[in-house]
């Protein structure tokens, strides 16, 4: 126990100056304007470009899982016809959502000038 009581506070140590030094060093990426800075501009299109990505990869899963379901519930049974229904019902839902959080990713950073 000692032992992993030490490694854990070596590594909060080390994550404790590396946040120190980030928040030091951060106001030489901003040359006294944050919102112009390196940090924040590179951030507000890494931000609109992981949303629209993600959008389109949530898109992709979303039909090629329905599609699986669809095949693996046309060759079932009158029994598992319920479960693969209550799957389609579930993928469908969840890819609604992850479009839906995606967009709404996309929204926000927008409002930010991304």
């Amino acid at each position: 126990m000692n032992k992993l009581k030490k490694i854990r506070n070596r590594i909060y140590n080390a994550i404790s100056s590396f946040m120190a030094l980030t928040f030091l060093t951060m106001s030489v990426f901003a040359e006294g304007n944050i919102a112009n800075s390196v940090i924040a501009t590179g951030t507000k299109k890494l931000i609109a470009d992981v949303s629209s990505w993600l959008t389109s990869i949530a898109i992709t899963v979303t039909a090629v899982v329905c599609v699986y379901l669809f095949v693996r519930r046309a060759m079932s049974d009158e029994q598992d016809k319920k479960q693969w229904d209550n799957r389609l019902k579930i993928t469908a839902v969840s890819g609604i959502g992850a479009i839906t959080a995606t967009a709404l990713i996309g929204v926000i950073a927008s409002y930010f000038g991304g």
